[in-house]
């Protein structure tokens, strides 16, 4: 035991406790100084904790979560700093890590696991609801996102409950959801209150993620599998909340391969295969806007076999690379024209290149349709003004397979999942749906980038068809049948 008075003339004289031990093998040590009886308090406190192992503490966690910890190891190396004047004070400095790490979702299927994070507090204080770390990294994380039959994600721990709840506590809900509204609005902590964190560095390294989609596997189709691999993320200058004036946006960078995923009874096309697409990404985002460019390199399109087995019959063939560009805008950023259309939010696609290599239609081992490459140029798209503007597109080798059968319908509608008439039901025409159209807009025109110009041989197709500017086609204006809109005329045969 330590010097400790609280005598007057004795009170300034540091005190200097120390408590060590091992718990379950574990090692706890502890060093302080402090004045308790001085005015101030002032405390400096050091405490270290070496593997200590939480499995044996897990039964303490309350039941009804919707995640589960399975298991994790705990180190720390923290120093505490206490100081009352006049109003009480706590900082903590150092380093905690959290390894080994287990967690299952409601079901108690795999959710996320990882093997080492790392949190680097440089000035933590609790009492002023302020945290500064140094730096955040998490090692060899594997997150598995699945997405049931009925479209749940494992994920989304908001999600409702089970179907097979009753009619009347739905009903309830209902009825009580203004009221728990109005008082979760309430209870809110206003902007002074909130919590402050800054992070100086985030850095993920090794990590994976598998992507397990149960609504492709309708009758005999496979269950779609996909799975980031070696994925690295850094991102700096993060400060939260977003809404405090002068916050900057985050940059963040990255890469990954993508591949697809392996599992228990995987029948996605490519399982096990060692082929992997490489993907790069980097930009900035805040809670109300983002920008990103990524590009892709050698994705094999049978990676979406299971989403497009869907909607055709015949299987898909072919490799994908790109360079895209998003913009994403939310709220008081928007623009005024969108303002006054109504929407809640701006997304913009830009896709700078995009070539699609050996691009097939395949029915078994006979190729319905294919194209050596497709080269699209300069695109920009705009998903809420339902708007796309192609700059150039060029086609090179295109091959078909056109016949008609005796019902007088064309090869592309027998391509088409359902679209086999039944026997003795009446063809009754569908109802047309009135839907707002897409607009496709002419870029401005550039000069052609081949050399010379010639129109093909008779009898003979062209292996390349380049147009260096698009259709406008626009509310009911659509081009006069067998001949390209009058804006669309610049192309050449190669």
């Amino acid at each position: 035991m330590p010097f400790l008075s609280n005598l007057g003339s004795r009170r300034e004289v540091f005190t200097d406790p120390l408590l060590a031990f091992r718990l379950d093998g574990s090692a706890f040590d502890s060093s302080a100084r402090t004045t308790p009886f001085a005015q101030t308090r002032k405390t400096d406190a050091s405490l270290k904790l070496q593997a200590l192992d939480l499995s044996p503490y897990l039964g303490y966690l309350p039941p009804g979560l919707p995640v589960h910890l399975k298991s994790a190891v705990l180190d720390m190396d923290v120093k505490l700093a206490f100081e009352q004047n006049p109003a009480p004070a706590v900082r903590l400095s150092g380093a905690v890590q959290i390894s080994r790490v287990k967690l299952a979702d409601g079901k108690d299927e795999d959710l996320l696991a990882f093997d080492r994070l790392q949190l680097g507090l440089a000035d933590v204080r609790p009492l002023a609801r302020a945290v500064k770390l140094s730096s955040v990294e998490l090692n060899q994380p594997l997150l598995t996102v699945h997405r049931a039959r009925d479209g749940r994600l494992n994920v989304d721990l908001s999600a409702p409950p089970a179907r097979d709840a009753k009619k009347s506590s739905k009903t309830v809900a209902d009825k009580d959801r203004p009221t728990k509204e109005k008082k979760e609005k309430e209870a809110s902590p206003s902007p002074s209150d909130a919590w402050k964190v800054d992070v100086a560095s985030v850095a993920v390294r090794g990590g994976q993620v598998d992507w397990i989609d149960d609504t492709t596997a309708v009758g005999k189709g496979p269950s779609a599998r996909l799975g980031l691999r070696d994925l690295s993320l850094d991102a700096t200058g993060i400060a939260l909340p977003f809404g405090v004036p002068g916050v900057q946006a985050i940059p963040f960078r990255g890469s990954a391969a993508i591949e697809a995923g392996k599992g228990p009874g995987s029948t996605s096309p490519g399982a096990g295969t060692t082929t992997a697409a490489g993907l790069t990404f980097s930009g900035s985002a805040l809670d109300t806007a983002a920008s990103m460019t990524a590009t892709v390199s050698a994705l094999p399109l049978s990676l979406a076999a299971p989403y497009v087995a869907q909607f055709l019959e015949p299987t898909l063939a072919g490799t994908l690379n790109a360079a895209v560009g998003v913009n994403w805008t939310l709220g008081a950023n928007l623009p005024a024209i969108q303002k006054e259309k109504g929407s809640r939010y701006e997304l913009k696609l830009k896709v700078d290149k995009m070539n699609l290599d050996k691009l097939a239609l395949n029915q078994g081992k006979a190729a319905l349709a294919s194209f050596q490459a497709i080269e699209l140029l300069d695109a920009q798209i705009d998903p809420v003004a339902q708007e796309v503007v192609l700059g150039k597109l060029v086609v090179t080798n295109p091959k078909a397979k056109i016949e008609r059968d005796t019902g007088g319908r064309w090869m592309v509608e027998q391509w088409l999942k359902g679209s086999a008439p039944t026997a003795n039901a009446p063809q009754a025409r569908p109802r047309p749906q009135r839907r707002r159209r897409w607009r496709w807009l002419q870029a401005p025109s550039a000069p052609h980038r081949s050399g010379r110009q010639r129109r093909p041989s008779p009898g003979k197709w062209p292996s390349t068809i380049s147009f260096s500017r698009a259709a406008r086609w626009a509310g009911t204006t659509r081009p006069t049948r067998g001949r390209l809109p009058s804006r669309s005329r610049d192309c050449g045969w190669h």
